[in-house]
């Protein structure tokens, strides 16, 4: 394969180091600033290898102007996305990458790509539903040998128990009490009824209003 030049090695950087900030290719004044005919030097076998390799997307580029390859992705990206995905297939992901020749440079690029991105997350969101099955098996599982905290956690999924309930429970006794004291020691009725409605509000999870100041001297 023909040699980088100096130049073009810069090129390729700057060029992966737009990628990676902005998810796109540069602009056409990004090149004509610098004096550097991406047309022509995207047919040098060498230099647009390189960018494939940095898991960049490489674009259909005229001579007047630069166009971004028509949506969609590649065999090699739709294998990668479904091969990383499959979890019953329980290699590392470097592994299953190096086994389709992919580096993990590559794939770092392509998460660069929205296609590519929207994609991967709509098949792990799919898989995701599809292993709900072995969650359910290992939790009950888990019960069955007597995991306390698989246990807790089961009654807490099926609504029996909450962590949440003794503590809310315990709150509305001390609630209870304070308002037995504040209906001791305050005897005009509509301060009680304020105070009543206050602490409903409050364990509904509500938030008081802000008291109205009384400026001095006002009439």
């Amino acid at each position: 394969m023909q040699p980088l030049s100096s130049v073009q090695l810069a090129v390729i950087n700057r060029i992966e180091e737009f990628w990676h900030k902005n998810e796109t290719w540069p602009p056409r004044d990004f090149f004509d600033r610098a004096g550097f005919d991406i047309a022509e030097n995207l047919k040098h076998e060498t230099f647009h290898l390189a960018l494939v390799k940095r898991g960049i997307q490489i674009p259909v580029v005229s001579d007047r102007s630069v166009e971004v390859i028509p949506d969609g992705l590649t065999a090699e990206q739709v294998a990668a996305i479904t091969t990383i995905v499959n979890f019953e297939d329980r290699r590392p992901r470097p592994v299953k990458l190096r086994e389709l020749g992919i580096t993990p440079t590559q794939w770092g690029g392509w998460l660069k790509q929205k296609e590519f991105k929207d994609f991967l997350q709509q098949m792990t969101a799919t898989h995701l539903q599809d292993v709900l099955h072995v969650a359910n098996e290992g939790l009950l599982n888990a019960v069955d040998r007597g995991d306390v905290n698989a246990i807790k956690f089961y009654h807490e999924l099926t609504g029996r128990y909450t962590q949440e309930s003794g503590s809310m429970q315990n709150l509305k006794v001390v609630v209870a009490k304070l308002i037995e004291s504040v209906q001791r020691n305050v005897k005009d009725p509509d301060v009680l009824r304020a105070i009543s409605a206050d602490f409903e509000i409050i364990l509904a999870g509500g938030t008081l209003a802000q008291p109205v100041r009384q400026i001095e001297g006002a009439i």
